[in-house]
């Protein structure tokens, strides 16, 4: 079965499908042929996507899920974690919404009288997690590239070679690379294409790269 067949019985895009075969929820069927990998989908697979959307529909994250996959025994404290969780969450709501009902309709003016009125109840509540781990396309690959070339050291001077033409085409890439980043999605629920940066600061990063010492 290919990935359209299974988009159109599940419902879930292409991109969703790959995003959760990417971290590791399912995993379909793989053959090479001329030097290309082909996915094929089977019967279970469909189920098993059906089974995660509605994990995640409700609000399980995509770690919580590929625990539960890949150790049965933990999902009791799990899901009383889950709970615990949204009951978290419905409170937080309920704060939130007690606030917005309790401002007058057409008494905010500017973004500084809304801020005022929510201030006190969002004082404690939790940053989203695409704030708190955000996720920079391009300034993640430098970062691991960064961190393999501190680690240059530990290798053979063939290692560190081979390392040092990979780094240097993975800067090249990350730095002068003109694509265009998609809208960053809701990372919230795991999910997120991550942001762009402008070309002035992938040279940027670039040279601060290049002219880094080992330590």
């Amino acid at each position: 079965m290919k990935i359209k067949e299974v988009s159109d019985r599940t419902g879930l895009s292409r991109k969703t499908i790959r995003f959760y075969e990417e971290k590791a929820l399912f995993a379909p069927d793989k053959t090479y042929r001329n030097g290309k990998e082909f996915r094929d989908y089977s019967e279970e697979h469909v189920q098993q996507l059906k089974k995660i959307a509605t994990l995640r529909r409700a609000r399980f994250t995509v770690e919580e899920i590929r625990r539960m996959k890949d150790t049965p025994e933990e999902t009791a404290a799990i899901f009383a974690g889950y709970r615990e969780r949204l009951r978290e969450e419905a409170q937080d709501i309920f704060n939130l919404l007690a606030i917005a009902d309790a401002i007058p309709e057409g008494s905010i003016t500017s973004a500084d009288d809304l801020i005022a009125r929510m201030q006190p109840v969002t004082e404690d509540l939790p940053l989203p997690a695409a704030d708190v781990h955000p996720r920079f396309r391009y300034l993640d690959e430098l970062e691991e590239v960064y961190t393999m070339r501190k680690k240059k050291a530990k290798m053979t001077e063939q290692e560190s070679r081979q390392h040092e033409i990979a780094a240097e085409s993975a800067v090249m890439y990350a730095a002068f690379s003109s694509r265009e980043s998609s809208t960053n999605q809701a990372a919230t629920y795991g999910n997120g294409g991550g942001f762009d940066i402008s070309n002035s600061q992938k040279i940027a990063a670039f040279n601060l790269l290049m002219n880094s010492k080992d330590e």
